[in-house]
Order: structure tokens, then C-alpha cells, then sequence
């Protein structure tokens, strides 16, 4: 039983519903042990659907008017050995805490279901002691189910598939795009997306350390050099790694408001940028075309705005 010092803490987590009617997309902590020599954590990330969860999808063909609450918003998330975890857990705490008021499953889709580690399949970390975690992909390319949004993360792990003429990303970006409601990338994710030919004509960022390597793989891209995030269509990009949890904060921003959203932002004390050109880090990197003046004060907490 909650004691009435925790009433408030619990009430703040289930953002007033009761959490049993929902398909919640909340990722789970296994004791295994981790399949490689590294210092690793694994991490089993499922869909947690109730019995009495509501179905269908999601429909967000008119971000401006909020969804019903009784639809499901279908996310999928890309996995590949050598991914960078912010890119892919920043934007999953608010999807996990923000499904507990509009209800989504989460599929993880990798080449093969099973264990993925953020270790990259490179000959520089071997016998090294990294604390890479794990996280588990419940899909592969071949058996994942009808999604509304997928998100592909970045990581040193893109730039090995590079290496391999690995494409197996960029062709399950290209065959599932059409049937999607909304893509988005983080960091140097954008080069899947890029490779796919989704973002020929359209405008995107990505990674600034990473600029040159990654915008070479899109010369029919328009890249943004000083970019937060990018919205063109259907399709979000990002800058680097914490930048994706600025742009999922905006992405949610349109598609459910933020009557729910902005109390997630501020129980999880991250206070987002929200001016998407705000970016000092185009500058520090030396970004050609970057705006020396691009940015915006310091972020406060939502709840003080």
C-alpha cells in the first residue's frame, strides 16, 4: 500500500490512469548474465500490453487534434550491435512515461531478435573492459509487426555496417516507410535514413562531430548545419545523442499537446530545448555554414514557464 507520503509521487506516475487499462511501453530490467566480455548491463525491452488494453492504431494524420486515448500508438525501435544508448533510452523514458496517460506498444527490431549490445562489432574495443549494456530485440527485420513511428538511433555501430555493406537498416527503412505515420532519427541515425533515399529533397541534421561522414552518404539531402532537430514532413531528425530527447519532447508535443507531456518533462527534471535551431555544438565542431548565433537561453523546467 502507498502511504500518504508516496500519494502524490504515485499519483505524478500514473498521471491520474489507472495503469492496469493500458498498453504500456515499458522496458524491463533482466538479471542475465551479458553475452560478451565487456562490463555490461542487458536491458529486455518489450511491449507491456494489459489484458484489457485498448487496440488499434493510432491515428495521427491530424497531429493538431490529439488522439483518442482508447487508440495505441505503435512505436518501433531500431537496434544494432554498437548503438549509442542516450539515442535510444532518452527518447524511450518519455515514451514509457507518456504511454502511461496515451497508451503505446514498443517493438525492438534488430536483424535478429535476441540480445543487442551497444558494444560495436569493432577490432579497437576488443579485449577492452566497456560497460556497454544490452538491450533485447523482440523483432527482427523479417517478422516485425505494423508500426505508426520508428525511431533509428546513431552510434559507432552505423559506421561498421558502413564498412560491411551491411543494409539490412536502410532496407527495412525503405520497405516499411511508406506504412509509416512518422520516421525519426537520432545523431548519426540519419545515415540509414540518408542511404534509404527517404530524405532525397528533404531537409535533416545530425551529429556535428560526425557532420562530413555522415552527410556524405546524402548528397541529395538538404542538411541543416545549425539544427537541434529537423521536421520536414513525416520525418524528424536530430542532432547528437542528448538531442534526441529535445526532439522527441517536440515530436510528442505535436502529435498528444502537452497537457500530459509537459508533467512527464518535468517529473523526469529535464527541462527540453525547445527552439529547434538553438546549436552551439555546430559551432564548436566547426560545422561549415553553422550559425555562430544560433541558440537560446538556458532551458528551465516546463512547470516554471
Amino acid at each position: 500500500m502507498w502511504s500518504s507520503k508516496w500519494q502524490t509521487c504515485r499519483q505524478l506516475f500514473v498521471t491520474g490512469i489507472m495503469m492496469a487499462s493500458l498498453a504500456a511501453a515499458a522496458p524491463q530490467i533482466s538479471m542475465s548474465a551479458p553475452t560478451n566480455s565487456a562490463v555490461a548491463s542487458q536491458v529486455s525491452t518489450r511491449p507491456a500490453t494489459a489484458s484489457a488494453a485498448p487496440t488499434g492504431a493510432i491515428d495521427m494524420v491530424n497531429p493538431s487534434q490529439p488522439p483518442p486515448k482508447d487508440k495505441v500508438m505503435r512505436f518501433g525501435m531500431v537496434l544494432f550491435p554498437g548503438y549509442e544508448p542516450l539515442d535510444v533510452m532518452g527518447p524511450l523514458q518519455i515514451l514509457f512515461r507518456l504511454s502511461m496517460s496515451h497508451p503505446a506498444t514498443l517493438s525492438v527490431i534488430a536483424s535478429k531478435a535476441g540480445p543487442i549490445s551497444a558494444l560495436p562489432n569493432d577490432p579497437y574495443v576488443v579485449g577492452k573492459a566497456i560497460a556497454a549494456p544490452q538491450m533485447v530485440a523482440t523483432h527482427s527485420f523479417a517478422d516485425a509487426p505494423d508500426l505508426d513511428v520508428l525511431l533509428v538511433p546513431g552510434g559507432w555501430g552505423i559506421f561498421n555496417n558502413l564498412e560491411n555493406n551491411d543494409t539490412s537498416i536502410e532496407d527495412f527503412v525503405k520497405a516499411r516507410y511508406p506504412k509509416l505515420q512518422y520516421l525519426l532519427s537520432v545523431c548519426t541515425g540519419a545515415t540509414s535514413l540518408a542511404r534509404a533515399g527517404v530524405l532525397d529533397g528533404k531537409k535533416a541534421t545530425t551529429n556535428k562531430m560526425a557532420w562530413k561522414e555522415v552527410t556524405e552518404q546524402g548528397p541529395a539531402v538538404n542538411w541543416v548545419a545549425s539544427a537541434r532537430w529537423v521536421e520536414d514532413g513525416n520525418i524528424w531528425t536530430s542532432s547528437g545523442v542528448a538531442a534526441g530527447i529535445d526532439m522527441a519532447y517536440a515530436f510528442f508535443k505535436k502529435v498528444f499537446g502537452t497537457e500530459k507531456l509537459n508533467r512527464v518533462m518535468d517529473a523526469m527534471e529535464y527541462a527540453p530545448h525547445t527552439d529547434p535551431s538553438y546549436d552551439p555544438f555546430a559551432v564548436l565542431f566547426k560545422v561549415p555554414g553553422a550559425n555562430e548565433t544560433a541558440g537560446d537561453n538556458c532551458a528551465i523546467p516546463l512547470g516554471m514557464l
